[in-house]
């Protein structure tokens, strides 16, 4: 026996017509019109195991969910073969096969028909499905109504509740709440235990991490890569962020972003790796040199330094660190460098900005306060984890050890 999904040598493409067909006239002699034959697949073949979860990322357009929609057989492949065997659950857009109109319980037997479910099945499921959903308050209520996130539920919740042997998803796992995505989380991994075989489409590369056992990279309708989560997730992020990255060299403080008296000026910033080059992208676990160029215009006695890293898009705060007192001590009038080292960078992979201050130890005077000092990439080094942060431990066997025991 053969494994559950297998796909061979698969070509898919598409028309793109010059122009929209806007009335019915021009539908009659839309073959007449122009278009470009876009290839959406070209030549991609790939085997996912029973009770193994496999990963597709990829920028936009790059096939991903046109492969997904042909292991659904939503989709009809040019040439080459799609085999995909056991009962198959799809959860490729939101609250596909639901009728606006209809409740949400009309729309589970509804969507049941459609994964080939009897009204004995649903009904010998209906209240896991609705107690999944957290949706018994609203169940009767027409899905019009419901929310992008109620949506989502719903159709996860019939998804994972009959027992799918193939799931496949694209994406939806992003829409809804954080308590949802948890829960719909901890779901997927309870069927990957059981042996259902997973596909799964998201540009979440957490989620694709901590979720799947392997993953494969696609790009202009072709697999680049097909590997461990680690190694291809770390390529494929170095490609991503890499193309849009400048030069480096020392950075220019912005004046609109500067709080403080003056008294010591941050006049640049310099960020380096372990070889001392300068560089604009870091691995997680990796190290990183901060070098801050100062000039003081007036003898400090005893100078903190206080360096924040937060999420460049929305500032949220990362990590905190200030010099203790006396640490870096007093300061004579003129410049220098200050250096703060990271052995283990223990932030996860993300675009980040670096916020500086330089204060008294009470913090009753700041000096200077600079905010979005520098801004930067941490790609995926070569370390297996989830959450918030990287812990940067050692593992060691301390009893235990074969032959230890008496004989």
């Amino acid at each position: 026996m053969g494994s559950p999904i297998e796909v061979h040598d698969v070509w898919k493409s598409f028309r793109l017509y010059d122009q929209k067909v806007r009335s019915l006239k021009e539908l009659m002699v839309a073959r007449r019109a122009k278009y470009q034959t876009f290839w959406a697949l070209r030549g991609v073949s790939f085997e996912v195991q029973q009770g193994e979860m496999l990963g597709l990322v990829g920028a936009n357009g790059s096939g991903k969910s046109t492969m997904l929609k042909c292991l659904a057989r939503i989709l009809v492949p040019n040439s080459g073969s799609v085999s995909v065997q056991g009962k198959v659950s799809a959860l490729l857009e939101l609250g596909a096969g639901f009728h606006p109109e209809l409740t949400g319980r009309e729309n589970l037997y509804l969507g049941g028909s459609l994964l080939r479910l009897s009204k004995a099945d649903i009904d010998a499921r209906f209240d896991d499905i609705v107690e999944f959903s957290e949706l018994t308050g609203f169940i009767d209520q027409p899905v019009k109504n419901y929310s992008s996130g109620m949506y989502a539920r719903l159709a996860f919740a019939l998804a994972v509740n009959v027992e799918p042997e193939v799931l496949l998803i694209d994406e939806v796992l992003s829409v809804g709440d954080e308590k949802f995505a948890v829960r719909s989380y901890e779901k997927i991994l309870e069927l990957r235990h059981s042996g259902a075989t997973i596909v799964f489409v998201s540009h979440a590369l957490d989620a694709v991490r901590a979720l799947c056992t392997r993953v494969v990279w696609m790009k202009d309708g072709q697999v680049l890569k097909d590997g461990t989560p680690v190694e291809v997730i770390a390529d494929y992020f170095e490609e991503a962020h890499t193309s849009d990255l400048g030069s480096g060299g020392w950075l220019d403080i912005d004046g609109d972003e500067l709080e403080g008296n003056g008294d010591v000026e941050v006049t640049s910033v310099r960020l380096l790796n372990g070889e001392y080059e300068e560089h604009w992208t870091y691995s997680t676990g990796g190290p990183m040199h901060i070098n801050l160029s100062y000039e003081a215009k007036r003898p400090v006695e005893d100078l903190c330094t206080t360096i924040e890293i937060r999420t460049k898009d929305d500032g949220e705060l990362v990590s905190s660190v200030t010099s203790a007192e006396g640490e870096i001590g007093a300061l004579a009038k003129g410049g220098g460098i200050i250096q703060y080292f990271i052995p283990v960078l223990p932030i996860w992979p993300g675009e980040y900005t670096l916020n500086v201050a330089m204060h008294d130890p009470r913090r009753i005077t700041i000096y200077e306060w600079t905010k979005r000092a520098w801004n930067f990439t941490i790609l995926p080094g070569h370390v297996e984890g989830s959450g918030d942060y990287y812990l940067a431990g050692g593992w060691s066997l301390i009893d235990g050890l074969a032959g230890s025991g008496g004989g």
